[in-house]
């Protein structure tokens, strides 16, 4: 009687050599793709979480109200205009307002830009961004010990939306 070698071993090695394969391209296709973490200093941001949550109940207890709006002027030339009030919605005077501009997803782009009081509590500048597309705004507003935070994103495009 005759043994019939069987086809079943082969195949078990050919799916475990497909499966190192396939893995080893999408190792190397994320490593060349991914620049790093965007966040410097992220375990110590972490670790700092408590004392953002109470800068937030400050700004929260102080009442400042913020408006930021922005308009698009020429080729990727942005207007940033700020408004900032008090709670009783007086404006605040003389304060320094920077913005940092980041794209979501390089820190290639990173710019810090200052905001020039043009009227009382009204805050304004250009800004030439380098490219269209998503764009990530993060205001502070200082006065004194005093701090207003804003967050926002935006999206940059020649097309009417």
């Amino acid at each position: 009687m005759e043994t019939k070698k069987s086809i079943i071993p082969y195949l078990f090695i050919a799916f475990i050599l497909l499966y190192v394969t396939l893995d080893s391209i999408f190792i190397y296709i994320s490593k060349n793709s991914y620049n790093g973490i965007i966040t410097e200093n992220a375990y110590q941001k972490g670790v700092d979480y408590n004392r953002v949550i109470k800068e937030n109940e400050a700004q929260k207890k102080l009442g400042w109200i913020g408006n930021l709006r922005y308009y698009l002027v020429g080729k990727n030339l942005v207007e940033l205009d700020f408004t900032l009030f008090d709670k009783k919605y007086r404006p605040v005077k003389d304060a320094e307002v920077e913005v940092r501009i980041m794209r979501p997803v390089t820190d290639k782009y990173d710019t810090v830009v200052k905001l020039e009081e043009i009227s009382s509590g009204r805050y304004s500048n250009k800004v030439q961004l380098p490219l269209q597309g998503q764009w990530e705004i993060k205001l502070k507003a200082s006065l004194k010990k005093n701090e207003f935070f804003l967050n926002r994103r935006i999206t940059i495009s020649d097309k009417e939306e």
